[in-house]
């Protein structure tokens, strides 16, 4: 969505004109937050792909790429001002694939966006990936999300559990559509 769309969205949410989507919430408000959730779950997602060396090392990290999907668990808080304003707040589930098997869900991103600036479509994401049934094995990403279809977003590793619990590194999201899918390569550290 273009920073022309997001003000344009905030004009019509704010006179009460935009239609209305799941929870009372715009459907072009959601759509924005929808691609923004995916992005920054593909950011984390990617660190943690199954049968993926977890030993990268500084000189030669673990490359992982994942694609990733949004799952019904997409919810805008609007804490502010009606509509797109500093402070609201995304969460959300998305489904992890790896791209030889993109049908085949590998494991589940949780993530919580703080919006930053609407206008330029900003928002700072915490995203925690897990990549094993019982959940013992995550990364937790954290970045600033362009959230504009094409863009391109790199953010750090900050650590993990498990396997991962001395994960960094960092992530690059490649932005699709709003529906996705999202390409995310990790560069993934665990050994000094």
């Amino acid at each position: 969505m273009c920073t022309q769309d997001v003000r344009e969205n905030e004009q019509s949410t704010s006179e009460g004109t935009a239609p209305p989507g799941k929870n009372g919430i715009p459907v072009a408000i959601r759509r924005v937050l929808t691609a923004g959730v995916l992005t920054a779950l593909a950011l984390a997602l990617g660190a943690v792909a199954v049968g993926a060396n977890p030993f990268g090392t500084a000189s030669d990290p673990q490359r992982i790429d994942v694609i990733s999907r949004a799952t019904a668990i997409n919810n805008f808080v609007d804490v502010g001002p009606t509509g797109l304003s500093p402070g609201d707040i995304y969460v959300f589930v998305d489904d992890v694939f790896l791209p030889n098997a993109p049908n085949t869900r590998v494991g589940q991103a949780l993530g919580r966006c703080t919006l930053i600036d609407p206008a330029t479509a900003r928002l700072g994401c915490n995203i925690r990936t897990s990549l094993d049934v019982k959940g013992k094995n995550t990364i937790t990403t954290d970045g600033t999300l362009i959230n504009l279809p094409g863009a391109v977003s790199t953010g750090a590793i900050t650590g993990g559990t498990g396997r991962f619990r001395n994960a960094r590194g960092e992530g690059v999201l490649d932005l699709g559509p709003p529906e996705g899918p999202h390409r995310a390569t990790f560069r993934v550290i665990v050994e000094p």
